[in-house]
């Protein structure tokens, strides 16, 4: 069928469609509310939003939060915890993902782990694996600091605007969010940033931050990520910085 509506009670028209089954319902709010379904679109704000942090030696929390999973709601009203246990040698690398698996019918936190390398995620058909977080154990038991791929539900719906007198044929669009840097006590660190999508250009990036310290922020970001770097100015240490960011730039993307 090339035209189509959802969703109808009378047995007319596009009724006809009707009964829906759960791929119909799981279509509808992947289109709606996943801008993009290869990444993790959390709802930012509801609980603790899904954090993936180091509350402890040798432990990971996936905190409280719901996220969409490539059309299936995932939530969790509770803190989970996962023990790790160091290597014999070698660095293991860590990945931390929501996993949809239609056999089971279940959407569940995992943690992928393997030695020297990051593994693959599995986005196929029968499982779907979305990631929130990464991070590296050595085998001297030291935790690398967590890097953050959690993404705004529907992250996609950005808004396009172009001067009317402007020469270039791109559309300016705008993108945003909030990164954690984590790491041993510090007054000073970098993080870095990976847009959604890819920019035409270099973007503008403008941050700032939570907390009596200035936030310095690179002034050449590439088309891709953006660097950073925060400064206390009073030198008291942190062992984690939350730091906003906003990028505008061309993209042809609509």
């Amino acid at each position: 069928m090339s035209e189509y509506s959802y969703f109808w009670m009378s047995p007319t028209g596009d009724a006809s469609l009707s009964p829906y089954d759960s791929d119909s319902f799981s279509d509808f709010f992947r289109k709606t509310f996943e801008g993009d379904r290869t990444v993790a679109n959390v709802l930012m704000g509801y609980l603790n939003s899904l954090e993936v942090s180091n509350p402890s030696v040798m432990t990971i929390r996936v905190d409280s939060g719901a996220a969409m999973v490539d059309g299936k709601l995932y939530m969790n009203d509770e803190a989970i915890d996962y023990a790790l246990s160091a290597p014999g040698s070698g660095t293991d690398y860590y990945r931390v993902v929501l996993q949809k698996v239609w056999l089971t019918q279940t959407v569940r936190v995992q943690l992928l782990v393997k030695s020297g390398a990051y593994e693959s995620l599995t986005q196929s058909g029968a499982t779907w694996e979305v990631l929130l977080a990464e991070f590296t154990l050595t085998s001297g038991g030291v935790l690398s600091a967590i890097t953050d791929y959690r993404h705004s539900m529907a992250s996609n719906r950005f808004k396009s605007v172009r001067l009317a007198n402007s020469q270039d044929t791109n559309r300016f669009k705008v993108q945003l969010g909030v990164v954690r840097w984590t790491g041993g006590a510090s007054a000073t660190g970098n993080v870095t940033v990976t847009f959604p999508y890819a920019y035409d250009t270099a973007p503008t990036v403008i941050c700032t931050h939570h907390g009596a310290f200035y936030v310095n922020c690179v002034v050449q970001p590439t088309t891709t990520n953006v660097v950073i770097y925060w400064k206390d100015v009073d030198g008291n240490t942190h062992t984690d910085v939350d730091i906003a960011w906003i990028a505008s730039g061309a993209m042809v993307r609509n």
